[in-house]
């Protein structure tokens, strides 16, 4: 008795994986979202200078409901930074901190970054407000920071900065109330990716079993364009 065969099974197309340059975000790394929404949050917005933000933004629209993303850029990326000096504020003492842009690329160039330094408040613990605004008016408020906390709630919940205490300053007057501003620099860059990034970065890819299919929306663009910051 001879079996009737079934029909070929449908290419799935319900989870696909994007391999390109994008606004921000971390650079060869996988990183699974669930809708424009999230890759915003974790990418940036479009860019009319990049295809990979688009061809994501219209697979969400056509019924897309998740997607791997991997950010490429060229060797050599670097990140925008600043420096803020706490100068005697209890809870963060006479710390140096460095605040950089959470990930590489121009999209930080300008971030302005504003610190609100309460020494009383209801609780009794010195608390700092951080408001970030980058250059393209993405915006994020972080509220009554405890002070003692500062550097390790911004890097466990900002998707702009980042923090880390470099150094200290020689003891002043302690302060019980400041409001500083800091800029970062135009540091910050990410250069076009080429055919031979594209090539690295499939390691990743085939490492990413829940991707049905794997699209390069830029490739074409970085084949025939040199690199650029």
């Amino acid at each position: 008795m001879v079996r009737p065969q079934a029909d070929p099974s449908p290419l799935r197309s319900d989870i696909a994986a994007f391999v390109g340059p994008t606004r921000r975000g971390p650079i060869g790394v996988p990183v699974r979202v669930e809708g424009w929404r999230e890759y915003v949050r974790a990418f940036g917005d479009l860019d009319r200078d990049l295809d990979t933000p688009y061809a994501i933004r219209g697979y969400f629209e056509n019924g897309g409901e998740v997607a791997w993303i991997v950010r490429l850029a060229a060797p050599g990326a670097n990140v925008s930074t600043a420096t803020w000096t706490a100068k005697g504020l209890g809870g963060l003492g006479f710390g140096v901190f460095r605040i950089s842009a959470a990930s590489p690329g121009s999209w930080s160039r300008g971030t302005r970054v504003a610190l609100r330094y309460r020494g009383r408040t209801p609780t009794g613990a010195p608390t700092v407000d951080v408001s970030i605004r980058t250059g393209g008016n993405e915006t994020e408020e972080h509220r009554a920071i405890p002070a003692a906390d500062f550097v390790a709630r911004l890097r466990a919940q900002s998707r702009l900065v980042t923090v880390e205490q470099i150094g200290a300053v020689a003891p002043s007057t302690p302060r019980g109330f400041a409001t500083d501003t800091v800029t970062l620099d135009s540091a910050g860059a990410a250069a076009s990716p080429e055919l031979e990034d594209y090539l690295d970065a499939i390691g990743a890819v085939i490492d990413i079993p829940e991707a049905a299919i794997v699209g390069f929306p830029s490739s074409t663009r970085s084949a025939r364009s040199p690199r650029r910051a």
